[in-house]
């Protein structure tokens, strides 16, 4: 990892933070999250202005302050999602959360970030890397092999070890053969297992993403590959807004 990378994006962040207080919150997209507006933009400013101090006393190790500094910025994505900032605005946040996993060599994380903010990048080392990455979980080369599949990823190598991973393995299976509606019922039951969960639809402060990772970012792959999703349930749909609503 080159030091400079690290560098051009924590100053990305801090230009983004500056024009952050100015955007304009429609309706949230989960409740009570406006009135955490100015805790979580003075807090993640703090840790922003403090980072220069964290990474000259050599504390952290440049992985770790990539990590943190992803931290930093997908707590403000998510809380500009949950606020009810448009589209673009909390997924510049997330794209950028995304490139600093990727410095800080969770990919894994890094590819889910990115696919959820539409910034999957194609024909160069940073796609190159993600979509060869030897991920260590059936479920991760799944969702692996679902965002890289249009530039020749791999089907998993691994076996389904959770109840989650057989789901995923019918969605890749109903992938394979085109099978749109097998697609939109294994996303159902996967939402419906987070929907049991969690109690997803109100705004917790301080716990991020506000949005599931591993299916929003499947389901963003699908819009963005052009797949047709026939998502019926309301419930469902907003526990996947992230994915869905750019493209709706």
């Amino acid at each position: 990892m080159e030091r400079g990378n690290l560098d051009t994006l924590y100053m990305k962040a801090l230009q983004l933070h500056k024009a952050t207080s100015s955007i304009q919150l429609q309706a949230e997209r989960l409740k009570g999250a406006k009135r955490y507006k100015e805790t979580t933009l003075r807090e993640t400013l703090a840790f922003l202005e403090d980072f220069k101090t964290f990474s000259e006393t050599n504390t952290f190790s440049e992985i770790e302050l990539s990590k943190m500094l992803g931290n930093n910025c997908l707590e403000v994505g998510s809380f500009l999602f949950s606020a009810g900032a448009p589209c673009k605005d909390w997924m510049e946040w997330c794209s950028l959360a995304g490139s600093f996993f990727y410095l800080g060599q969770d990919l894994s994380y890094a590819m889910q970030l990115l696919a959820i903010s539409r910034m999957i990048p194609s024909d160069n080392e940073m796609s190159s890397v993600l979509g060869g990455a030897n991920l260590k979980s059936y479920r991760e080369q799944a969702i692996q092999y679902i965002i890289f599949r249009p530039t020749n990823s791999q089907p998993p190598s691994l076996f389904p070890a959770h109840p989650l991973d057989d789901y995923y393995q019918a969605m890749i299976q109903s992938l394979e053969s085109s099978d749109e509606a097998g697609i939109t019922h294994a996303i159902n039951q996967i939402v419906e297992f987070w929907l049991n969960e969690t109690s997803y639809g109100k705004f917790e402060p301080g716990v991020f993403p506000a949005f599931e990772p591993e299916i929003n970012s499947t389901v963003s792959a699908f819009v963005m590959q052009g797949i047709n999703l026939d998502i019926r349930s309301t419930k469902v749909r907003n526990f996947l807004r992230a994915a869905l609503e750019p493209g709706s």
